[in-house]
């Protein structure tokens, strides 16, 4: 036996747990379904269950207040743990019949509408040395602090372009790290300040978010760079002394030094894994 639902999502990062919330205030009966074990994707990621972290960003506040009036939806099911391998007309009547995997979920269902809101995944920048230990992708440093409560490293520098770098950097601020550089790729001069004031007019919890972000990262002293980027990393020994000895990272910034980097170039759509059939 098929569930039968108006809406289903596959997705619970922002996007999908956001279209969930519109549907459900609809009044239609809405199916989520996610791959991880909870919802909230990279933007609001948790902390994997069982695990007891002090790490508690304001981003996974606001999350499980959305996740607790998702529950309390009496039209609203979420399906953990699950993937929509499969997504393919329906041949009875009009909709999408999707085939899943997962302990939670059932093998088919039946929806009237389809929001596919599977996120994106980092598009690393290659460089001599990236593949060092020591050296992440912005994603990979997010998913460490978030859901394993772990900083990465005790002395860092973030370098790439874009908003995410932003929200990381001042992430390990807040989680007790010393972000010693944050290198934005993009040249001053080149953002369009006009255009984007233009863009975020209808958009202020995003700029609160940023200014957020600025403020935590001014306060921390963190030397904030545009027009710079990370186009060597070496590896070397420093002399033991007060805790900091071991192995340390050398970036080809000049003044620059940290003991771990987060790097990224944007991202890429992740939109593997799902089979559909053409109408």
């Amino acid at each position: 036996m098929n569930h039968r639902v108006d809406v289903a999502i596959v997705g619970a990062g922002p996007a999908g747990l956001q279209a969930a919330r519109a549907a459900a205030e609809a009044r239609v009966r809405v199916a989520v379904i996610d791959r991880y074990p909870r919802p909230g994707g990279q933007y609001f990621k948790q902390p994997r269950p069982g695990l007891a972290t002090t790490i508690d960003s304001r981003r996974q506040q606001q999350a499980r207040a959305l996740f607790q009036r998702l529950r309390e939806a009496e039209n609203v099911l979420y399906w953990s743990e699950a993937r929509a391998w499969g997504a393919f007309p329906a041949t009875d009547e009009a909709g999408w019949l999707l085939a899943l995997d997962g302990s939670t979920a059932p093998p088919r269902v039946h929806a009237r509408a389809l929001i596919l809101a599977t996120g994106a995944y980092d598009r690393p920048i290659a460089f001599p040395g990236w593949t060092l230990p020591g050296v992440f992708t912005t994603g990979a440093a997010q998913t460490l602090l978030k859901s394993e409560g772990v900083l990465p490293g005790r002395r860092v520098l973030v370098a790439g372009s874009g908003p995410l770098q932003w929200a990381v950097a001042a992430s390990l601020v807040e989680a007790g790290a010393e972000v010693a550089a944050l290198l934005e790729a993009v040249p001053l001069k080149q953002i369009r300040l006009l255009e984007a004031a233009t863009a975020f007019w209808r958009q202020g919890e995003r700029l609160r978010e940023a200014w957020s972000y600025w403020r935590t990262l001014r306060k921390a002293k963190t030397d904030i760079r545009f027009g710079w980027t990370v186009v060597e990393v070496r590896r070397f020994r420093r002399a033991s002394g007060r805790g900091r000895g071991g192995h340390w990272l050398r970036f080809s910034t000049r003044k620059s030094t940290g003991a771990a980097a987060r790097l990224r170039g944007g991202f890429h759509p992740r939109t593997g894994g799902l089979c559909s059939s053409p109408r």
